[in-house]
């Protein structure tokens, strides 16, 4: 069942019984965690609006032929695609 919790898109599971103090412990953490994506994805968008604000002729490609923010998504997500 845990498994299935955390698929579903739970941060934490608890097993009862628990203590108060431990649900509010996974509550503050999936706050914090929340708050560090939203930054991200807010960084993230600002710079691709940025970037799709230059000119055509000046948004280069980059390694492999991807633009440099899919360089970054693909980065971030720990998914490089080949062995290093």
């Amino acid at each position: 069942m845990s498994v299935q919790a955390m698929k579903a898109g739970a941060v934490e599971f608890l097993t009862k019984p628990f203590r108060d103090q431990q649900l509010l412990d996974a509550i503050y953490e999936a706050i914090a965690r929340d708050r560090v994506e939203r930054t991200q994805r807010a960084e993230r968008d600002a710079l691709r609006r940025r970037y799709e604000s230059l000119s055509p002729g000046a948004r280069g490609h980059g390694r492999g032929g991807r633009r440099p923010i899919e360089q970054a998504d693909r980065g971030r997500s720990g998914n490089h695609g080949g062995s290093r």
